[in-house]
């Protein structure tokens, strides 16, 4: 009778521990899927934007399709794929858009599917009938962020855009699961081999570690990425049996510092840096209980450092440290050391069990900050070519703008001008035509550089696609010396391999307030200065002595 109690004992904490298991490895499951679909839903919108604005919001691009200009498109169309190679297919369909978007987002069974509309680049005509579709398989874009757990699938859970998913296995997910369901593993063995004294020792014990362990699995699934160091330690003093003291020892290139200390003086230890071969635990990977702390400072550490951690880590009084090391994968990151001032034999094998899960669930949390962070930096390279052009770094026309909004916002309140200047490059299409775009692109590579050293930090310069470029000057005086020192610049001799190339260029110049009431207005008349000056075979025009209102 009493065998069959503690046996349906046993079966009930193994339960409770396997269903808590289950649900926040499932809740754990919905957070990943949850933020990777706004991870992905901003990837698809950012490469959409990104080739929208580099190929079909492209005057000269609108003029081929108009003028059936095949060969160019063409070649367009596959400069789509070498840009962007994560595209499988590009075509040209006979469709329409239905709401007046420059592109629209939609997917078959396992892949994106993008329809661009064509229009020129003042966005204010469009091919009629006639869009380009792009397929890109979704489970690449998973690949690129580095998303291993979620499998594109023609059946299975709802994604986004109409897509379908599976859930995939990893090995971080199996690390999670297998430290969880490792709790119900102690309970059991502490149930079945202790006395009934131990037994409820071990059970109390096991409540506080299955609690923290909880708190802060659900702190990570709340979004709590960075655990304090101070909250891990004073939670591992609190529930692992002998511990009376503690620090964490985490990495910093090639050495380690303090952390977080209990019972110590974390001021002192702070600038205290410890090499591999000087921690007493060593540099394994390997759960320890070390004792005579002291006598191996004595041989590894310089007086200096022996004298700090005397006074400030009280190691003359250490009498028993359990050193438990954190790994991802699998490399050591840092040590959580527990110390006991009274006992050689404070830590027991119950002490080191405890110790292991609690260590292994510190490991599964790092790796989830890893992952985090991957996926933040991830993200701001993805904000960051959204704002940017491919080819040269340069500002785009969408970063052109908001910078534009604020600039006009900024001389509203100080009273002060803003000039956009409206640059076209000048013998440039030949180059594109003799030599092939490879030089062209070159030559825009090396002009934009320019364009950085020589202008203001105030002075904003953008690519707005082609060969043209606009500039931002904020409280411009002398906008002549500007251009001398800008056509400088783009006259100088640019060399490729034993190319010897020379253009130059014509400006359009345009002032806020005083020729526009908007960034708008600025950019068509700066275009309109511009064509005159080409037309007319000047350096620059202004806005203002065109035949054209100043304010609409």
């Amino acid at each position: 009778m009493f065998l069959k109690k503690k046996i349906i004992s046993f079966i009930i904490i193994i339960s409770i521990a396997l269903a808590m298991s289950l649900s926040i490895f499932w809740y754990y499951q919905n957070s990943i899927v949850d933020s990777t679909i706004q991870v992905f839903k901003k990837t698809v919108e950012i490469l959409a934007e990104g080739i929208s604005a580099s190929y079909f919001q492209w005057t000269e691009m609108y003029s081929a399709f108009l003028n059936n200009d095949d060969e160019f498109i063409q070649r367009m169309l596959n400069d789509i794929k070498l840009e962007f190679p994560e595209v499988e297919n590009v075509i040209i369909t006979i469709d329409k858009i239905e709401k007046d978007d420059l592109f629209e987002i939609s997917s078959d069974e396992t892949s994106i599917i993008i329809k661009f509309r064509i229009c020129n680049t003042e966005g204010t005509k469009y091919v009629p009938n006639k869009l380009v579709s792009i397929l890109i398989p979704a489970q690449k874009i998973l690949d690129g962020l580095h998303v291993r757990n979620i499998l594109i699938s023609k059946t299975g859970f709802n994604f986004i855009y109409n897509l379908k998913y599976k859930f995939r296995f990893s090995i971080a997910d199996l690390i999670i699961f297998v430290g969880l369901l490792s709790i119900s593993l102690i309970l059991a063995i502490l149930y079945l081999f202790t006395t009934e004294r131990k037994l409820r020792q071990a059970e109390s014990t096991e409540k506080l570690a299955l609690e923290a362990i909880t708190e802060l699995t659900q702190s990570l699934l709340k979004g709590i990425l960075e655990p304090s160091y101070q909250l891990l330690l004073q939670k591992a003093v609190q529930i692992i049996p002998g511990a009376q003291a503690g620090s964490v020892l985490t990495k910093e290139g090639e050495e380690f510092v303090f952390s977080a200390v209990v019972g110590y003086d974390f001021e002192a230890l702070a600038n205290l840096r410890l090499k591999p071969h000087e921690l007493a635990q060593g540099f394994e990977k390997d759960i320890k209980i070390i004792r005579n702390i002291r006598d191996f400072d004595k041989k590894n550490l310089t007086d200096d450092k022996i004298n700090i951690l005397r006074s400030a880590g009280r190691v003359n009084e250490i009498k028993s440290t359990l050193s438990l090391p954190i790994v991802v994968d699998d490399e050591i990151k840092a040590f959580l050391n527990l110390d006991n001032l009274s006992n050689p034999d404070a830590f027991s094998e119950l002490s080191v069990q405890i110790g292991k899960v609690f260590a292994n669930q510190l490991g599964v949390i790092f790796e989830r900050i890893k992952l985090e962070k991957e996926l933040r930096e991830q993200k701001e390279r993805l904000e960051y070519l959204s704002l940017h052009d491919a080819l040269t770094g340069l500002p785009n026309r969408r970063f052109l703008e908001i910078e534009g909004e604020r600039l006009i916002a900024l001389a509203n309140r100080e009273n002060k001008n803003l000039c956009l200047m409206y640059l076209d490059l000048k013998k440039f299409k030949p180059v594109n035509d003799a030599y092939g775009h490879n030089v062209g692109d070159y030559v825009l590579k090396v002009l934009s550089e320019r364009f950085k050293v020589v202008i203001r930090k105030s002075d904003f310069v953008a690519r707005m696609g082609g060969d043209e470029f606009v500039f931002l000057l904020y409280d411009c005086k002398e906008h002549r010396h500007f251009i001398d020192r800008i056509l400088e610049e783009i006259e100088k001799d640019i060399y490729y391999n034993y190319i010897k190339i020379n253009i130059s260029g014509n400006f359009g110049i345009v002032f806020y307030p005083q020729d526009a009431s908007t960034f708008g207005e600025l950019i068509t008349k700066g275009d309109i200065a511009m064509y005159y000056a080409k037309s007319n075979n000047l350096k620059y025009y202004l806005a203002s002595n065109l035949n054209i209102n100043s304010k609409e």
